[in-house]
């Protein structure tokens, strides 16, 4: 097959399976196109192109797919973030379309895969959402992106267990596996969201919250953002009980709280992100190695379950992760 027949087979996948517009479906072909400009990725249509190997292929967009991932974690690569995220989405459609994943349910639907992210692409999704969700309470803060910005400087991985440890449920049991056995997560054509686990593929079950027993029914995710990273306890309340244990974030804390305070009284805007952004250029000398050990401490207190992100809001409180 040549390079344009193959992005013209591409093209109907994405107006016939996964609807979109003839409009959309130019763009995601451009998206890759664009892709092709990272390392190593110079010939990928015609490399994609000219084999008939299924595995083969999905192993080409995977690598594509990775290539990405890098990109979007390298501070110094000038492509713009918002061009990597479309590269991304259609590179997760398109490792769909060559992979030709269908799955029969034990009812004899046939679903149809619109999308995969593998392991590595969604762990690099989950820690994105997780450094950048900072907390500032009344009684204390959790300045997460700060904290991980002096990680990373000393080469430490905060959240790998945290990550390794999220729950995936499976059934309307409530029973789970963890993500660090999850190969890849798939969206389909029934709008619903499925797991591979050692070669079997399972359906992504959520959470209902409200009173009484606990309800889990399918996680519904036209979008991999429909799956959100639920706190089983919340941080606010785990931070309230520990923070007096944690000299140095607490010493912190009281220093972004002041600084919020005088903050406020010259600019409206007073969301965590604008706070603590403007906060990090003046921020108190703290023993950079005492706080990375309070918080390592903090964070093994801590576990996240996969929820599906309307129901996740809907439970009004603090705890959600998008």
């Amino acid at each position: 097959m040549t390079t344009k027949e193959f992005k013209l087979s591409y093209k109907h996948f994405l107006e016939t399976v996964t609807k979109h517009t003839h409009n959309s479906a130019n763009k995601y072909v451009s998206y890759i196109n664009k892709a092709c400009s990272l390392p190593g990725m110079s010939d990928f249509w015609d490399r994609l192109a000219s084999c008939d190997d299924a595995i083969i292929q999905t192993k080409y967009v995977e690598e594509l797919c990775d290539a990405i991932t890098d990109a979007l974690a390298d501070t110094e690569c000038d492509i713009k973030r918002k061009d990597l995220r479309d590269m991304q989405s259609s590179a997760h459609v398109l490792l769909a379309f060559v992979s030709g994943q269908t799955w029969v349910k034990h009812i004899g639907i046939c679903v149809k895969f619109t999308a995969i992210y593998n392991h590595r692409t969604l762990r690099s999704k989950f820690l994105s959402r997780l450094t950048t969700q900072d907390r500032i309470y009344d009684f204390g803060t959790f300045p997460i992106n700060i904290i991980n910005g002096i990680a990373n400087r000393k080469k430490i991985s905060l959240f790998d267990k945290m990550i390794d440890e999220i729950k995936v449920i499976y059934n309307a049991k409530g029973e789970y596996f963890y993500f660090k056995d999850v190969s890849r997560i798939m969206l389909a054509t029934d709008g619903y969201a499925y797991f591979e686990k050692e070669g079997n593929v399972y359906t992504v079950f959520t959470e209902v919250p409200g009173k009484g027993p606990a309800k889990y029914v399918k996680l519904h995710a036209p979008k991999i953002d429909e799956l959100s990273l639920d706190h089983d306890n919340p941080i606010e309340k785990e931070l309230k009980k520990c923070i007096s244990l944690m000299p140095t974030l607490e010493a912190l804390s009281t220093d972004i709280l002041d600084f919020r305070k005088t903050y406020k009284t010259i600019h409206k805007k007073l969301d965590n992100r604008t706070v603590l952004r403007n906060y990090k250029d003046k921020m108190i000398t703290i023993d950079e190695d005492e706080l990375i050990k309070e918080i390592t401490e903090f964070l093994s207190k801590l576990s996240l379950t996969i929820m599906e992100r309307s129901l996740n809001s809907s439970k009004g409180s603090k705890t959600v992760t998008p």
